[in-house]
Formats: C-alpha cells, sequence, structure tokens
C-alpha cells in the first residue's frame, strides 16, 4: 500500500490500496470467493463462462479466513499487507546479517537494495531536447518494474512481499554449507515450494536457481549436500508442473490472465542503468569475492554471486514471462555492492571534512540512489491528494460505492457493462462479473475494448447492440457522466440514480 496520506476531493472515496503490479480488485474478488466457501476460483473480469481454476491461493484463503473471523475483507488485506511489509523488513535484515559479517555494512546494503539508478532522467533529458525515441519510454518502464526497484517491493500486494521475504529467508537458511546446515532450516526449505506455489509461482523457479547454485557451490560435499536440499527439489519440480499444466489445459486462463504475465526483458544497458549504482559496484564485489582464498566465508559469497547471475540469466531466457524469475536480484547485489561502498567511503573519507562537501557529496548520492524514486513517491502523494496527474487511480465517488453494493446483492448472476476502469473498480466489489475490466485479466481486451466503445458512442445498429447484450448475458449497463460511457438516451428509468452514476437493469429498458 502507498506510505501516503491525504484527504480525498468532497464526494470522493478512497477506492482502494495503491498497489504495485495489478490491482486491488484482483485480490479482493479472489477473497470474496473464499467468503464463498470455494477453493476454486471464477474469473470476474471476463463474462464468458469457464471452469474455475486453482489460483489465487493465498487470497482465496485469506477470504475462508475472513469468514472464519467475520471481518471486512479490505480490514483484513490491509492487516495482511502491513504484516508482509514487516516480515519482508525483518527478512531483509536477517539476509544482511547472514552474507555481511561486518554489522557495518548493513546499513549500507539497506541503503543501496532501496535505490535506483536515475534512469528516469532519460526520458526527460530526450523531452527537453525534443529527441523521439522509444528508449524514453522503455527507460520509465524498466525503472517502475520490481524485478529492477526493491524499494517498489514495500508498495507491493502481500503476496509478492511475502514471497521476497521465503527467498531471502531461503538464501539466509543456504548460507551454510551441508555440514552445518540446522533441522530447522531443513524444515523451512522443505516448506517453501508450498508457500511459493499459494503466493508467487514465478518465484519457485527462483528457488530452484538458489539450490542449483548452492549445491554446485558445495560439490564437495555432494552428498550431504543432495540429501539437504531433496526434499525441497522434490516438492518444486511438481508444483512448478502444476502450474505449467493449469495454463495449457485451460485456455481461458492461459489467454485472459496469463497475458499479464508476459513480461520480457528490457535491454540490459537499460535494466544496468536501473541498478544504478549499486549495479555498478555489486560487479566488483562478485570479483573480489571470487579471486580470494578458501574459506566458509568466501563460499558463502560464491553462493550469493552465483545466485544473483542466476536470476540475470534466468530473466533473459527465450520465454515470455522470464522477467519474472528475476524477482529479488535487488537485494542480494546490494549486499555484494556494500563491501565496496564501505570501501570508497573509507578511502575517500578525507574529501567530506567540510560542510559544504557534505552537503554536495550528500545531495550527490541522494540524487543517485533515491531521486527516481522521490519522483514516483511524489507522484503516489499527489494522487493520494486527489491532485497532479492520477487522481482519478486512488479515488472514486461515493456514488460509485453505493452502486456496487447495489449490485453486489443481486448476487452472482449479474454482468455489467460499462467502461474499461469502472469494470476493473466493479469487479472488486460484486458479486457477479463485468464484460470489460482489468486489461490482464479480460479475454479478448482488445476486442471488448472495440466493441465496449462503440456501444457507448451509440456506433451499433440496434440488432448489434441487443446481440452484444445477449452474447455476454448482460444485465446492467453502468453509465458515469465523466467517462467516455456517459449516459445516453434510453427509453426507461435508470434503476440507481446518484449523479455522476447511472445504472439501467436491461429488462426494463424497453
Amino acid at each position: 500500500m502507498a506510505i501516503a496520506f491525504g484527504f480525498p476531493p468532497a464526494g470522493w472515496r478512497l477506492a482502494r490500496p495503491w498497489v504495485y503490479g495489478g490491482d486491488f480488485s484482483q485480490y479482493l474478488s479472489a477473497m470474496d470467493q473464499g467468503m464463498a466457501g470455494a477453493w476454486r476460483i471464477v474469473n470476474r473480469f471476463s463474462p464468458e463462462p469457464h471452469p474455475p481454476a486453482l489460483q489465487y491461493l493465498f487470497y482465496v484463503a485469506l477470504g475462508h479466513l475472513a469468514r472464519i473471523l467475520g471481518a471486512p475483507l479490505e480490514s483484513l488485506y490491509a492487516v495482511v499487507a502491513v504484516a508482509g511489509l514487516l516480515i519482508l523488513w525483518d527478512r531483509l535484515l536477517s539476509f544482511f546479517g547472514a552474507f555481511l559479517p561486518d554489522r557495518e555494512h548493513h546499513p549500507i546494503a539497506l541503503g543501496l537494495a532501496l535505490s535506483t539508478g536515475p534512469v528516469w532522467m532519460i526520458p526527460l533529458g530526450l523531452s527537453l531536447f525534443r529527441i523521439a525515441s522509444p528508449w524514453g519510454q522503455a527507460a520509465m518502464d524498466v525503472a517502475t518494474r520490481i524485478e529492477h526497484n526493491t524499494f517498489l517491493a514495500l508498495m507491493a500486494p502481500p503476496h509478492l512481499t511475502l514471497a521476497l521475504a521465503l527467498l531471502l529467508t531461503a538464501l539466509s537458511d543456504l548460507s551454510a554449507p551441508p555440514s552445518s546446515a540446522s533441522m530447522g532450516s531443513r524444515l523451512r526449505l522443505s516448506a517453501t515450494p508450498l508457500l511459493l506455489a499459494a503466493l508467487n509461482p514465478f518465484s519457485l523457479i527462483s528457488f530452484l536457481a538458489f539450490l542449483c547454485v548452492w549445491l554446485s557451490v558445495h560439490r564437495q560435499e555432494m552428498i550431504p549436500g543432495l540429501r539437504h536440499i531433496a526434499p525441497p527439489v522434490l516438492l518444486t519440480v511438481p508444483l512448478v508442473g502444476y502450474h505449467v499444466a493449469i495454463f495449457q489445459r485451460d485456455p481461458f486462463w492461459s489467454v485472459a490472465y496469463g497475458q499479464q504475465n508476459l513480461q520480457p526483458p528490457y535491454p540490459p544497458p537499460l535494466v544496468l542503468a536501473a541498478f544504478g549504482l549499486m549495479g555498478l559496484l555489486a560487479l566488483p564485489g562478485v570479483l573480489r569475492g571470487w579471486g580470494a582464498s578458501a574459506g566458509p566465508d568466501v563460499t558463502r559469497w560464491r553462493f550469493l554471486a552465483g545466485s544473483a547471475g542466476a536470476l540475470f540469466l534466468l530473466s533473459y531466457l527465450p520465454l515470455p514471462y522470464a522477467r519474472r524469475f528475476a524477482y529479488g536480484i535487488g537485494p542480494l547485489l546490494s549486499a555484494l555492492a556494500a563491501p565496496v561502498a564501505a570501501d570508497l567511503y573509507a578511502r575517500f573519507r578525507s574529501w567530506w571534512t567540510t560542510p559544504g562537501r557534505r552537503v554536495l557529496g550528500g545531495a550527490a548520492i541522494g540524487i543517485a540512489l533515491y531521486s527516481q524514486n522521490a519522483f514516483l513517491y511524489t507522484v503516489y502523494a499527489l494522487s493520494m491528494l486527489g491532485t497532479g496527474p492520477f487522481p482519478r487511480a486512488v479515488f472514486e465517488p461515493v456514488a460509485a460505492f453505493e452502486a456496487a453494493m447495489g449490485l453486489r446483492q443481486q448476487g452472482a448472476q449479474v454482468v455489467v457493462l460499462a467502461c474499461e476502469e469502472d469494470g476493473n473498480f466493479l469487479a472488486g466489489y460484486i458479486r457477479g462479473r463485468v464484460v470489460l475490466g482489468h486489461p490482464g485479466a479480460t479475454f479478448q481486451v482488445a476486442r471488448k475494448r472495440e466493441e465496449v466503445a462503440a456501444f457507448f458512442q451509440g456506433d451499433l445498429p440496434p440488432e448489434e447492440e441487443r446481440a452484444l447484450l445477449q452474447r455476454y448475458r448482460v444485465t446492467h449497463l453502468y453509465y458515469r457522466d465523466d467517462r467516455p460511457c456517459g449516459p445516453r438516451s434510453l427509453s426507461g428509468s435508470p434503476s440507481f440514480l446518484h449523479p455522476p452514476i447511472y445504472i439501467f437493469e436491461i429488462s426494463k429498458v424497453k
């Protein structure tokens, strides 16, 4: 959730926590399925019938917990989101403690982990010089992806914060050689695949890569090492197979929901620019540790470096979703870079003797490490205050909530035809479905965008309008005065009339 607070404009209300990487309505919808007592969920962002799929297990489980406790879904989500953030913070500090024996390096590593490179200056420079280049948008995209910006994990939905916490815990457990591995670490490693499968299945591949790198580093203890990692490997492989099979066997989920996971990697120069100073310092950190003499600290360092390299290489596999595998690389690079950064500071400490130099140096470091995150945070804060370029990404009219609650009471047979933004909002609150909602979960989203736009603009002949409503089994039309889907002249009275919201029941429209 956003760590920004503000007051909505009059007549508006906070629609959903600002979450990175998706919309709150997706997860609330899955939680509501849990409230209904089901473990297999349907996709509310499309009206086509399809068999329920075993997906979003974490959020479905939260729905069951909300039913047992009698707690509101949003409240439980908020509690779990805060808990996930605290757990991630604790695991991040524990991870640095496992790989950085010098405690003075821990705050440096933490500061680097939450930093990014100043790639946002690339589109700014192109714009100032009026240079048309696809690198401008690509630079902003790569800078705002959670795989390259660990700071965004602090604002991610809880399944991502908890998945990263699990990966860091696994790395901490694997920092020890096979001969000194504890029973607790064995149990945690065995439980990790089951938990990752319910949280973020893409991280199963990353976890498997960690196990392989760990075994290669400790190949002199091959037999004890195999005994240590055999249970998690035997659990991870079939779980990966299951998630692949779900999308192969169910074309609806593979074509609709699977679209949002098509995340090809960006050009390496942009990715390195997104890592910024952390990435530059990590490279000499890797070389320094790899060239040292043998010992437990060197072995641990080589495992860390090998794991970071494995995540980077996995993100460039010839798969349309390969970038998802790099999630978690930021903390690894920051741990590798922290000793190098500390050495550089010690070498040039004398330069910081005067107040003026400290101010200039601090400003330069702040710009190099945190200017992009400060820019993003400013956008989020302005949105929370209802000003700036994106206020509607956070707030909805109070009337929209009243309309959603009215539609919710009418049950699971409701199918709403509305603008894409409104459909995305409604899907998180009603028990039925929408024709067009989240673009990453709507079946044939491009076609539906054209059909919905043509319907609300009045470009369709009457017979085609009736065919569209029948094809999607539409029960309600949802209009907004301030959207392109504004009210049209329909013969019939709206079942909900609270400007700017109008709802018509199809059965009562003549």
